[in-house]
Order: C-alpha cells, then structure tokens, then sequence
C-alpha cells in the first residue's frame, strides 16, 4: 500500500489506490528471480524492478521480509532509490534537486520544496516521496503549503499535459488543508474522470475523519445523493454545505433564511413573502394560497405594499400585485408596470401624468422610460433620459448609471447609452477612482472593453474634446474608421507603453498597468484600421508586456492572415506563461485543426473544458467568450460542466442557471427548463433576497412549468393554466411556445384561440401608439406564429423595419412573416440582412436553412 504522509496523519490517497493493478505476472517473477542463482538473472531481473517503477513498489517492500539476504539487499537498494525521489524517468533537475534538499540546511531544503513545487508531475512525486520520508518529518507542513499555493497553476498543467491521475492526487493532498478550494476541485475533476462511484466507495470505506467526510460530502453532492450527502454534512456542521445540499436538492424550506423566518414567528412583510415563494416553489397550494388570501384581504403601508407586490410579481401574481399597490395608493413607478402588462399602456401612461411622477425633481424610473422609448413617445422619453444624464455627478451614482446605459442600449438607443455612459465615465475620472468604469464600458464595447479604457482616458486628454466626444471617437477607433489624428495618437499610447515596458517589474501601479494595456490597444486600433504596417511589431511588444491577455488579439491577427503556425505558438506561450485560462488553451486547438492536426487540436480543446474544475467564474467567461465567437457545441459542454460541479451559492451559478434554462427550453426540455428557472428565482428570492422583481424570469418558470404539463400529456390543465396566464398579464411567448407542442398533441385551435388575447393587446397597442415600432414588430411576431392576419402583419412588419433598418430582431420578423406567407425569396433577402448585422448569430443561419429548404409548415425556430 502507497502512503502520503502529511503533517502527522497518516493518508492513503485513493487515486493510487484505485488506479494500482493488481501485481503482474512479470513483476512477481522478477521477484522470484532476485533469488535466481545465476548472476545475470539477478541483475536483469533488479534492472527490470527498477524500470517498473511505482508499479514495483509494493511488491518489493514485502520482498524486504524475504529470508533470503540478497533478496532483501536488491530489494532495499531499488527502495532507497525510490525514497530519494530517484525513478527511472525522473529528469536530471529532479535529481539534484533531491540531493541539495538531503544535503542542505533548512534554507537550502526550503528553496528545493519551492522550486520541485514548479516541476509539474516529477515535482510532485519527489514532494510526494518527501512527505513520507521520517528524516525530513519537519518538511510536511510545508510541503503541503506549498501545494496548496502552486495548486491553481500546476493542476491545470498537470490535466492538459495528460497526467490527470498526478493532477487529481495533488489534490487530494490539498483536502488535508484550506486553500484553492480543493474539495469543489476535488469532486469536479472525479466527475469529469467519470469517477465518481469508485471514488465514493473509497471514501465509504475510510475511518470518519473531518478530510474524508469533506470529500465525500462534495462528491454526493455532485451525485446528486441528497439522503446520503445530508447524513455526511450533518457529521461535518457545516452550515454552507448544508446551505448547498437544500438549494441543491430544492428543499427551499430548509434554505437558511426560510428556516430563521419560521422560527421566528413573525408576520413581517419578508417573512410572508419568503414563506409566500416557500411554498410557490415546492407546490404547497393550500399553505400558498392561505398567506396570499392574508396579503390580499388586507391594507398595508406603503413601504410593505411595495415589498409584496415586488414578490408578487416575481412569482407570476400580477393581479393581486396591482390590487395590493392600488389599495395603498402608492405612487410608485413598480404600477406602471403592472398597469402596462394587464390594461395596457395608454391606462399606464394616463396614470404617470395624473400622479406627475415626470415632474418630480429626481425622475429616475428607467422602466417607465423604457417602455415610452418602445412605444414610439420619443419626445417624451429622450427629454426624461437627458434631464437624468445631467444628473450624473457623484461615483456613488456609477450603478444608477449603469442601469440607465444598459436599458438604453438594449433598446436601440446608442447615441444616448454612450452619452450617459461618457457623463459617469467623465466623473469617475475626475474622482480618479476606477469603480464601476470597467462596466459601463462593457455595457457600450462588449469584449472590447479592455482596449476602450486607455483609449477613453488618453483621447479624454489628447483630443481636446468633451466627454461625449472622445468616447464616440473611441467607438469609431474600434470600429476600424480611420479618424484623423489616430497614427499620432497610437504612437503616443505605444511609446507610454514602452516606457512602462521598462519600468522596475516590481511597480505593479495603476498607471504602469494602463501604459502596457495601452500599448495592446495601439496594435489592436492599428489592426482594424490598417493605417501603417505598425501592428506586427507593435503586438510582439505588447505580447510582451501582457502576454496572456494580448495573446487573443494576436492570435487572431496572425490567424486572419493565414499564419497559422505564429498562432499556434504564440498561444501556447501565452498558455504555459498563465495555465489558468482555458481560451487561449481552446484557441491553440482550433488553429492545431485548421492546421490538420485534428487528435491534437481536438484533445486541447475538451482538455480546455476540464482545467478550470469548479471555478465559475473562470467557467463563465470562458462560456461567453465561446458564445460570442461562434463554438456553439463547445459553449454546450462548458454548460454542462458548469451547472454538474457549480456550488449553486456561487454568485457566477445564476448566469449558468439562466443559459440552461433558455437552452433546455429551446430544445423542448421543458421539465428541465422549469428547474433551471425556478432554481435561479429561488436563489434570488430566498438566498439573495433580492428587492426587485424578476419579471422575465418569473415567466420563464410560469412558461415552462405550463409547456412541461403539456409535454407530459397534462393537455386539460395545461389549457386551464394558459388560460390564466392570458386573463393575468398576457403575453406572446407563452402562445408561441406551445404551438409546436401544441400541434403534436392535437390541441393547436385551442391554443390559436387563446393566442387571440395579446396578439389583440398588441393590435390595441399599434392603434394607441402607431409610432412604435416595438408594437408593431411584436404584433407581427405573434401572427406570423399564429399564421393569422398576415396582410396587417406584413405591413406593420414593414413599419418596424423602416423604422429601425438596423434591428436584426425586426428584420427577422418580416423574413418570418413572408416566409409563413410563402414569399420565400423575400423572407431570404430579409435574413441574408440579419446575418451581415449579426454575422455570429448561429440562430440566423439556422433560419436562412430553414427557409432556404421551403418548409412552410415547419415550426419556427426559437432565437437563443
């Protein structure tokens, strides 16, 4: 039996265990033959020994116990040299390495652990055989810091290198001590190995202590074995792992908050409403319905009625939501919303002037400003968002700042996104504070934030422009126009970035870091606008100054131009100097395939998947990036992965939650699609206890929890429930979603008449606000579905087209409406439009198939 000893307890690791053979045949006749009388035998059969490794190990320390004296002294001296650390394939280093540590002081032994701590597999193994060596007994504390430190860097190697079993015994030893949470880690990678039940059935079998029931809790956990994960996390009292266990298994009464609020006894407005979700989410009608009878039959104050109808809505309760606020004669921008959903927004605008809620000093309802900007009252609307603009002067108001930026941006409105977002920007330099500057720009630039920032802050100085000004001109650099003045201006932030280049690498300041991003920015802005032939050499110096993070940009430069193998080598240079990032991994596989190196390109790229083990928030950015360049298949597996080994109380879990969702959903997973959603609005309301309702998401768990009745042959309580949902807020995606299933189940005229409800709310909506495109898109949308007055649908299609020419979803929706009217050719001129705005849409190409192939009668395809 192999042993690890670490500090003063005796640990047997399960990956050598588990992966030991049985001895062989070869191995126990070498054995034998070290009693051989023949000379020759003797040294064949030690030299074979020797070159069986660990493999011979064990079978040689019983061969100590031999009678036989020459048996005993071979034997020991093919041990010894294994205890040294010294193997048939360990390097050179390795070995003298090993020799400093034996003849060295303390000193001299503590720089040798730090040093094998960096040596990857054969690093670990001499720390391995160290740790249980009774000379050096004072070593194992720090042997195992040390791999506990080197953990985050050396695993991942460790896994893409194909040495897993070494990656998953690091950290196993990493289980004995806190630090690079080693049992998330631990159980992802069993998982992934697919080695979750021989894992478990080790640890079953392992004297209770604190390391075995930690392990062995992570890993039921991922198993999905609530009774048993709950029998070992009651043994540990750990109070978060109990917390992920009922979240985990959706025991939402269990949930911390739940608990507390029972045990208290009181009747508080966050009680009733987290007693109210409680029971939603595990379906207790009669408990449900009981404290929504009390919140409806009674007046509250307004600070509580805003709290419940917050609740109210987000668990579908638009009805009693608005006779809650309208009862307390709250004047509160949340009933607009309620008003615009259920009667419609000509009542909900109507209401707005009579309250004066405009008027008011300080106007700050982003929905209500939404909405007039969809509904076509731009006057309106753009005198609100300009007068809240002016109002952008403290750093504390980076966050209001950044709601008004995204909801601006999201509905068209870029000219004023970029306007609010230059006014924060703006005070936040004045301030010189960098909080929440990084967002806004994201808000505007997507991935090319990181550029957009040095750029904002020199032309903010250089250009001689205002706020608003120099922002659009970094927005028109990025875009690849050429602006005069861009060569001057990218040869200053070059040589900023020289100078910073040379600069003490100990100086880690704020404007060192900017100067070497700087210097990225320059090649990339000289890259998209091929102003001089400057970008080659200028990305080799930023490459480097900042080698993982302009390593992308330069692979994509270099891949651009066909010069594949510069890529390949550029990132995996990039990889080897930050072996945390799974992109730039990812990347060197798919150009090794477009090289032709498939196995190898291929192996990196599911390797890619696997290194980052349980850490979301790596795991998120990597799936977006993934989405954004088009690797839809491999966006799926880091998908899975992600919600099979995600701590659903990381604050990154909800995102992923949401991506499942929408995607189960899109592939007529209904079931699946309900828990996502519902699992992500319980961790808002009942984890988080968030203030605000999640409208969107609350109608995803309604939809789906229909759609999954539906689908399971539930067809009478399936109708009675849309229904419901029509007479409640009525809303287009609940029709269009169940129309395939619908069909399938021989319900579709009942579901089509029922559909007559908000395409006549949208029809109501195109009379009170002709201008609004948004209206009239959505009206053709849910007619196109419907296959009912195509004529009004064309024309209004045309009307939300001509409106906004750039809008891919309004241009998708007059190609659905020719298409179901049977203008193919119309429908593909229409689509061929929305794949060159949102070339990466990989829903667009699936229309244009679609389309292309003239299946009238083919449902349509959900838009991820």
């Amino acid at each position: 039996m192999r042993i690890a000893w670490i500090a003063v307890v005796l640990f047997v690791s399960p990956t050598l265990l588990l992966a030991a053979e049985p001895m062989s045949d070869q191995i126990a006749q070498a054995i034998r033959d070290l009693a051989d009388r023949n000379f020759q035998v003797r040294e064949k059969a030690a030299k074979f020994l020797w070159q069986a490794g660990e493999a011979a190990e064990l079978p040689l320390q019983r061969a100590l116990q031999s009678g036989d004296p020459e048996v005993a002294r071979r034997a020991r001296a093919i041990l010894d040299k294994f205890d040294r650390g010294e193997h048939p394939d360990t390097p050179k280093d390795i070995v003298e390495l090993l020799r400093q540590h034996r003849e060295g002081n303390q000193t001299t032994r503590l720089g040798v652990l730090e040093q094998l701590a960096q040596k990857g597999k054969h690093g670990f193994r001499a720390l391995r055989r160290l740790s249980r060596n009774r000379d050096f007994a004072s070593d194992r504390p720090l042997i195992l810091g040390l791999l506990v430190k080197h953990a985050s860097r050396q695993v991942p190697m460790l896994i893409v290198q194909g040495d897993i079993p070494i990656a998953q015994e690091w950290l196993e030893f990493c289980l004995m001590a806190p630090g690079f949470a080693a049992h998330e880690n631990y159980a992802a990678l069993c998982y992934l190995r697919n080695d979750l039940p021989k894992t478990i059935a080790f640890w079953k079998a392992e004297a209770p202590s604190p390391p075995r029931n930690l392990a062995l809790a992570h890993l039921l956990l991922i198993q999905q074995d609530w009774t048993q994960a709950r029998s070992i996390i009651e043994e540990t009292k750990d109070a978060s792992l109990r917390e992920r266990l009922n979240v985990s298994a959706g025991l939402w009464s269990r949930v911390s908050s739940v608990s507390k609020a029972m045990d208290a006894s009181k009747t508080t407005p966050e009680n009733q409403c987290l007693f109210l979700t409680t029971y939603k989410l595990e379906n207790d009608t009669a408990k449900y319905d009981v404290i929504l009878q009390r919140i409806r039959g009674r007046s509250h104050p307004p600070d509580d009625a805003r709290r419940y109808a917050e609740t109210l809505l987000s668990l579908g309760e638009w009805a009693v939501a608005e006779q809650v606020l309208k009862t307390a004669a709250l004047s509160d921008p949340l009933y607009f919303e309620v008003l615009a959903e259920r009667h419609g927004e000509k009542a909900a605008i109507e209401w707005v002037r009579k309250q004066k809620l405009w008027a008011a000093e300080g106007f700050q309802d982003v929905n209500i400003v939404r909405r007039l900007f969809l509904l076509g009252e731009k006057e309106d609307a753009g005198r609100l968002a300009d007068a809240r603009q002016s109002d952008w002067r403290e750093p504390s108001q980076a966050p209001a700042s950044l709601r008004w930026v995204a909801m601006l941006q999201a509905i068209g409105q870029h000219d004023r996104a970029l306007a609010h977002a230059a006014t924060m920007l703006d005070v936040l330099r004045r301030n010189e504070t960098d909080e929440g500057m990084h967002a806004l720009l994201e808000t505007i630039f997507g991935v090319d934030a990181i550029l957009a920032e040095p750029w904002w802050r020199y032309l903010r100085v250089a250009s001689g422009n205002d706020a608003v000004a120099s922002l659009k001109l970094v927005k028109q650099i990025l875009a690849g126009e050429k602006v005069p003045r861009l060569a001057d201006w990218a040869r200053d932030l070059i040589s900023a970035g020289r100078n910073a280049v040379n600069e003490q690498a100990a100086d880690s300041s704020q404007r060192r870091e900017r100067a070497l991003t700087g210097l990225l920015a320059a090649a990339e802005a000289l890259r998209r606008t091929r102003i001089d032939d400057q970008d080659d050499s200028t990305f080799r110096e930023a490459i480097k100054a900042l080698p993982a993070l302009a390593a992308v940009y330069y692979a994509d430069y270099l891949i651009a131009l066909r010069r594949l193998n510069e890529a390949a080598n550029v990132l995996d240079n990039a990889w080897q100097a930050d072996p945390v990032e799974p992109m730039l991994l990812f990347l060197r596989g798919q150009v090794l395939v477009l090289i032709g190196q498939k196995a190898e390109g291929g192996n990196l790229q599911e390797m890619s998947h696997w290194m980052s083990l349980a850490n979301l928030q790596t795991r998120w950015r990597f799936y977006d990036e993934l989405v954004r360049r088009g690797f839809h298949a491999d966006a799926q597996r880091e998908l899975q992965i992600a919600l099979a080994v995600g701590n659903p109380l990381d604050p990154y879990f909800d995102s992923f939650l949401f991506a499942g969702a929408d995607d189960a959903e899109s592939k007529g997973d209904f079931a699946l699609a309900n828990r996502l959603s519902a699992q992500a609005l319980a961790l808002d309301l009942l984890v988080a206890q968030s203030d605000s309702p999640r409208l969107g998401l609350a109608r995803q768990v309604e939809r789906t929890r229909l759609l999954a009745q539906l689908a399971s042959g539930k067809k009478d309580t399936f109708l009675a429930g849309l229904r419901a949902a029509m007479e409640n807020a009525p809303r287009g995606d609940f029709i269009i979603a169940a129309l395939p299933q619908a069909a399938k189940t021989g319900i579709l005229s009942e579901v089509t008449a029922i559909g007559a409800t908000p395409l006549q709310r949208f029809d109501q909506r195109c009379k009170d606000f002709p201008r609004s495109a948004w209206a009239g898109n959505e009206y053709a949308w849910i007619a196109a579905h419907l296959r009912t007055n195509l004529d009004i649908a064309l024309d209004r299609a045309k009307l939300s087209v001509a409106a906004e020419p750039a809008n891919a979803a309004y241009l998708d929706t007059l190609a659905e409406v020719h298409f179901r009217r049977g203008e193919r050719e119309q429908a593909l001129i229409c689509n061929k439009e929305c794949l060159r705005l949102q070339p990466q849409r990989a829903y667009y190409q699936r229309q244009r198939e679609r389309f292309e192939k003239g299946a009238f009668e083919s449902a349509p395809i959900k838009s991820p």
